[in-house]
């Protein structure tokens, strides 16, 4: 498990590409961290410029996570919440997330 944290870490930080404009549109409360999904649009309609934001980033996390399950011989899920809880611990005030419910909060 030790070696599952190590690497989301390190794709966590590997993100700086997105970084300016994923930043810019959490802290407008544009997204946020999902539970079914990576990240999301926290209120409808999507904006086109966002959902191909989300769009891009999750599939990057989801081609990092394969990697990921590839290396530790683990479920693509427990990397996946694993990598969630992680992101709702570093979340910043005022960004939002998605919690076990599926309400949306802000932190």
């Amino acid at each position: 498990m030790k070696k599952v944290l190590t690497v989301i870490l390190f794709v966590f930080f590997t993100y700086t590409v997105w970084a300016i404009e994923l930043s810019a549109a959490k802290a407008q409360g544009l997204v946020g961290g999902a539970r079914t999904e990576y990240i999301a649009m926290v209120k409808q309609p999507i904006i086109g410029e966002m959902s191909a934001l989300i769009k891009e980033v999750n599939s990057t996390c989801k081609a990092q996570f394969q990697n990921t399950v590839q290396k530790m011989g683990v479920e693509i899920k427990q990397v996946s919440n694993r990598f969630y809880e992680i992101a709702v611990q570093r979340a910043v005030t005022g960004h939002y997330y998605q919690d076990g419910t599926g309400a949306r909060k802000r932190k």
